[in-house]
């Protein structure tokens, strides 16, 4: 954990090796459990997704005895992108079906889109075309914009605004990159799906930065934010440090308290999801190499389609 902590990861795995070795011989089945769990997140974070899913498999296996016994989502959907990483689209198809399913159950839609987003790329990968496209319909039709009161969420909605966009862009480039000759109405149904891509990702970046904004003007000194507090919760008769004084419903919190800390300002970039920090737009998709589709689960084939059907279109308005 100390090494974890000091970004030590090559250490920390190897003491997370040794401690797999020692509970294994010793038989100690929930002290190998919970190595298995922390090695599994450094082996994430480092790259190493083959070991992270040989791992990530064997806690799959033994998931009644997690802390949080039966099916498990979350280890679905990591191994899914593991197993991303790693070409295995088949088994990341499957993993996410089973993720989105066992998510709506648990009442989690933001997420159960997410992982039929992820599916629907999947499929593409797995070599099966038309599910693809019938997962993607499926998203379309049958999932409204979920919506959410927890600012903790904002990540997620601001993630699924994202891949529903470049839905749009994968099935426009699955249409209109296939072999030629295409069907009638193809050209035209792929330019569609594209425009409402490239509106969506333009909307995002928009929100995006329309957050940002408002959430940067909300900084204030702490004397100013103290003055605030206590006029809040006088005025409402509230105590000082009541979750309704000191957070704004579905917006942010003003504050975080930890026990035994003193109050925190909550920072606006640390909501911002990771691929917000670089510019999103359908002119980074256009640039072959200014845009990593792999890092966004596109198999190569979808890939190449992409390509293919951006070239069709350049190659067009140059006459």
């Amino acid at each position: 954990s100390a090494r974890l902590q000091l970004a030590r990861g090559a250490d920390a795995l190897a003491d997370l090796d040794v401690a797999h070795e020692l509970a294994s011989r010793a038989g100690a089945s929930d002290e190998l459990l919970q190595v298995l769990q922390v090695r599994a997140l450094v082996l994430e974070s480092r790259a190493d997704w083959a070991r992270a899913e040989t791992d990530l498999t064997a806690l799959l296996a033994r998931e009644d005895e997690l802390s949080v016994a039966g099916p498990n989502p979350f280890l679905k959907t990591r191994r899914a992108h593991a197993r991303q990483a790693l070409g295995e689209w088949r088994g990341a198809a499957a993993d996410l079906a089973d993720a989105e399913q066992e998510l709506n159950v648990v009442g989690d839609r933001i997420r159960a889109v997410l992982a039929a987003c992820g599916l629907a790329l999947a499929l593409f990968g797995a070599a099966e075309p038309s599910a693809a496209v019938a997962a993607i319909e499926r998203v379309f039709r049958e999932y409204t914009r979920p919506s959410s009161n927890n600012p903790d969420d904002l990540p997620l909605l601001e993630e699924l605004s994202r891949r529903e966009a470049e839905l749009h862009l994968a099935l426009a480039s699955h249409v209109g990159g296939a072999p030629e000759p295409l069907p009638a109405g193809a050209r035209a149904r792929a330019d569609a799906e594209w425009a409402v891509g490239c509106l969506r990702l333009a909307v995002y970046e928009e929100q995006l930065d329309a957050r940002m904004t408002e959430e940067n003007r909300r900084r204030i000194s702490p004397s100013a934010l103290e003055l605030a507090q206590r006029s809040l919760a006088r005025l409402s008769g509230l105590a000082p440090d009541s979750p309704y004084v000191t957070q704004l419903p579905g917006e942010g919190f003003w504050w975080y308290q930890q026990a035994g800390s003193e109050a925190r300002r909550r920072s606006p970039t640390s909501v911002r999801p990771k691929a917000a920090r670089t510019r999103t737009s359908c002119a980074a998709f256009d640039d072959g190499g200014a845009y990593a589709l792999d890092e966004r689960g596109w198999p190569p084939l979808l890939a190449d389609r992409l390509r293919t059907y951006r070239a069709r279109v350049r190659a067009a308005a140059a006459g």
